[in-house]
């Protein structure tokens, strides 16, 4: 397993905790996070819209 692969899955695991807990902005600022990290790992795939 790759360092990034770890480091995405302990964000998205952040994510979900704070997705549940209730702390929306932030549970969202990491999703952003999560989404840069995608977007420099396969610059092919299209970013997700809001």
């Amino acid at each position: 397993m790759s360092t990034q692969t770890i480091a995405a899955f302990d964000m998205e695991t952040r994510f979900r905790t704070l997705a549940a807990s209730g702390d929306a902005a932030q549970a969202l600022a990491i999703l952003d996070h999560l989404d840069q990290q995608d977007a420099k790992a396969t610059p092919a795939r299209a970013t997700r819209k809001r």
